[in-house]
């Protein structure tokens, strides 16, 4: 069994991104939160398809630049 890696992190878009996956364009507006809770990737509250889990899981991780990270205290 594997261990978490992310157990709660939110990412916000630095700039506009366009990603390609599987042919498919996703496009992530300037200010995006993205949100990884125990290895798990939200958009705006809700869980991306599983399909697309780790891919999005990756380019996050792996885009540091990208994002600045923006945890809050609630």
């Amino acid at each position: 069994m594997s261990k978490v890696k992310i157990v709660d992190c939110v990412y916000r878009l630095k700039s506009d991104q366009t990603i390609s996956m599987s042919g498919n364009e996703i496009k992530f507006h300037s200010g995006q939160e993205l949100h990884i809770v125990q290895d798990v990737v939200y958009v705006n509250g809700y869980m991306v398809p599983v399909e697309t889990q780790r891919f999005l899981n990756e380019w996050i991780t792996n885009n540091p630049n990208l994002f600045i990270l923006d945890n809050r205290n609630w």
